[in-house]
């Protein structure tokens, strides 16, 4: 009887063991997932700072433009600030630091100019456009061709009316789109029926594709070269005459048919060399005929009205980064910059 005893006394003293061992794997478990849940709360909530802090810093570097624009004329020439506005230069800002890139927006193609409001499209202003989608068809690589179509299809964006715009002039894809097109689509959009906000919008219109819009990069064997697309050279601010001392050489090549490339290559240099103080100056350039220069003189300028310029802010702290674009207005008479955009990433 007593071997009997003993043998339930380990039996019952095995039992007692193997639920010993069961609950301290059970609180083992639930203190290793309260361990790593607090591990992330805290992961989190330092990312959470970090990145106020990298915002903080992006948003200083906005303040930073402001300040240099206040000389706008001379922002990219002088060689003391050009590292500020090109992102060349690292400014620290407390525990992070920040990158300011500046750039001209009066250089590049203004798409709410396609039609003045109440008025007719600008056949003009919508050829240069049309030019320039030919400019960058033929880029080495380019296989899927940029769509006539997103021309008459920003007019009807940005118009008031629902008349789709036809472009007779145009061969091929000439068509626009209002409304009626756009509820088709899934999902649904609205044709906005007024002036674009951001050159971003364009991604929803008839014919737009991410590559159109803003190309791709090439690979590292060089087998697909890398594609510019449309969003560097466009914008939604200004009167729509293209400064040339700040267009890039793609939209300067876009002002006529008869201006080349080695021409566009030649207005860039010489600017490089002393901005151009007067549109008159552009005949000095090897090249330039008195029949171009007519042909173009209206739609150029060296003094808009405003300046506008694009800053793009990148902070970074511990490794977490947050961007700001902003758009700065410089009113030509009194040298004041004033952000009238800014959005956050």
């Amino acid at each position: 009887m007593r071997i009997l005893r003993t043998g339930r006394r380990r039996r019952e003293g095995g039992v007692v063991l193997i639920l010993v061992l069961v609950v301290v794997l059970v609180l083992s478990a639930v203190l290793i997932e309260f361990n790593y849940e607090t591990t992330l709360d805290l992961g989190a909530a330092a990312g959470a700072t970090a990145g106020r802090q990298a915002l903080a810093c992006a948003d200083a570097g906005i303040q930073v433009a402001l300040a240099a624009l206040r000389n706008a004329d001379h922002v990219f020439r002088d060689d003391t600030l050009r590292p500020i506005v090109t992102g060349d230069a690292r400014l620290d800002v407390g525990e992070g630091h920040c990158r300011i890139f500046v750039s001209a927006e009066n250089g590049r193609l203004n798409i709410n100019a396609l039609k003045p409001r109440g008025g007719q499209p600008d056949r003009r202003r919508c050829e240069q456009l049309l030019r320039l989608i030919d400019l960058l068809n033929v880029q080495p690589g380019a296989e899927e061709p940029i769509s006539y179509a997103i021309v008459p299809a920003m007019i009807d964006w940005a118009d008031e009316d629902d008349d789709t715009t036809v472009l007779s002039y145009v061969e091929g894809e000439n068509e626009g789109a209002e409304q009626g097109w756009y509820e088709t689509r899934k999902p649904v959009r609205r044709c906005k029926n007024a002036p674009f906000d951001t050159v971003a919008e364009t991604a929803l219109l008839r014919g737009m594709t991410p590559l159109a819009l803003d190309g791709r990069p090439g690979d590292r064997e060089g087998k697909r070269p890398a594609l510019l697309g449309l969003r560097p050279f466009l914008t939604v601010w200004g009167d729509g005459k293209v400064d040339i001392n700040h267009a890039p050489a793609p939209v300067l090549q876009s002002l006529s048919e008869k201006l080349d490339a080695a021409l566009a290559r030649d207005i860039v240099a010489q600017r490089g060399e002393r901005p151009f103080e007067s549109v008159n100056e552009l005949l000095a350039v090897p090249g330039m005929t008195r029949e171009l220069f007519s042909a173009i003189r209206d739609y150029v300028t060296v003094s808009p009205n405003d300046r506008y310029y694009r800053v793009e802010a990148v902070g970074s702290v511990r490794e977490v980064e947050r961007r700001v674009v902003a758009v700065i207005r410089v009113d030509t008479a009194e040298s004041a910059p004033t952000l009238i955009q800014r959005m956050e990433f």
